[in-house]
């Protein structure tokens, strides 16, 4: 990596860490607890999206972002809970 390559990508780097969105995602772990991943039952959940749907705009539009967050990893979080009756029901 020559001086100027060096240059740019610090810069970038450097940026990035102080974007906005640093901001929005800091404040929703201060709030709702974002690293949760299960309920008071032992359920594995799926928060909402600490920020909202067009956030990610012009990299991906929000209709992706919604079919992504509730149907990709959604379902994800689904068919966890569902292993997880199905290993408790044949564990007894």
């Amino acid at each position: 990596m020559d001086r100027k390559e060096f240059l740019s990508t610090s810069a970038i780097l450097a940026g990035a860490t102080i974007l906005p969105s640093n901001s929005v995602f800091a404040e929703n772990i201060n709030n709702n607890g974002i690293d949760k991943v299960t309920d008071k039952n032992g359920k594995f959940i799926i928060d909402p999206l600490p920020y909202s749907t067009d956030h990610l705009e012009p990299f991906m539009d929000a209709e992706t972002l919604h079919l992504h967050h509730n149907f990709h990893h959604g379902g994800a979080v689904k068919g966890a809970n569902k292993d997880m009756e199905m290993i408790k029901k044949f564990d007894k």
